[in-house]
């Protein structure tokens, strides 16, 4: 399900800088509590797209892992008015690839990217935007994923700042979504096992079934045999 619009920002409305940084404080703070409880990744998509559309204006969001061997882009979080974003392998040449390849943040609008396209440093994998802004999610060295955000309407919308307030808080998101991962893992393997056990109670059930229809009937033979003897 997709969250409501979120209103334009008026710049002649923003908040002063003390404002702000109660406002990003205490997203910090709820971000923290979602590592209280046990939501799958799609669960904690919704929430940390929830927290940070207080502090900053997020017309699109997505948080994809990168699986490994081989390098994948799997979207486990989608929020966007255009783009499917559809899984797909490591190719190098989309913006989620640079920043995955880098480790760094990466702030780019529509003529930059004209601009790698026509130098074939760049392949559109989906809806072009008029900016796009993505930052790594870090477990020490280790790179998990991507979270990014895009304007089709206003190269304006994203800036500096929300560069800023994302690696701000991408090392706690990364912790969250790690967590989520190894929590979804367990709970696929318990599934996967109950299910298993269903089976296996089913096939025994049916196998039940199956050898006593013959044992009736042999029963049944032989209590004619002796009612003729």
């Amino acid at each position: 399900s997709h969250s409501s619009p979120q209103s334009q920002p008026d710049s002649s409305d923003e908040p002063s800088s003390s404002v702000g940084t109660s406002l990003m404080e205490r997203a910090l703070r709820d971000l923290a509590a979602l590592g209280e409880g046990s939501l799958t990744l799609k669960e904690l998509g919704r929430e940390i797209d929830q927290i940070l559309r207080r502090v900053m204006y997020l017309p699109n969001l997505f948080i994809c892992l990168i699986d490994e061997e081989p390098p994948r882009i799997r979207f486990v979080y989608c929020r966007d008015e255009h783009d499917r974003h559809v899984d797909r392998p490591i190719d190098g040449k989309g913006f989620t690839d640079k920043v995955y390849l880098t480790r760094k943040s990466l702030l780019i609008q529509r003529t930059q990217s004209n601009e790698m396209l026509q130098a074939g440093q760049l392949v559109n994998h989906g809806v072009p935007s008029l900016v796009w802004l993505g930052v790594p999610l870090l477990s020490g060295e280790r790179i998990l994923g991507v979270m990014a955000a895009q304007d089709y309407e206003d190269a304006k919308n994203l800036r500096a700042e929300h560069e800023e307030k994302f690696m701000a808080v991408a090392a706690l998101i990364a912790g969250l979504v790690e967590r989520s991962a190894r929590w979804t893992d367990r709970r696929g393997q318990i599934q996967n096992e109950q299910e298993r056990r269903r089976q296996i109670k089913a096939l025994f059930a049916t196998i039940g079934h199956e050898i006593r229809s013959p044992l009736s009937v042999i029963q049944g033979f032989s209590d004619l045999s002796l009612i003729h003897i």
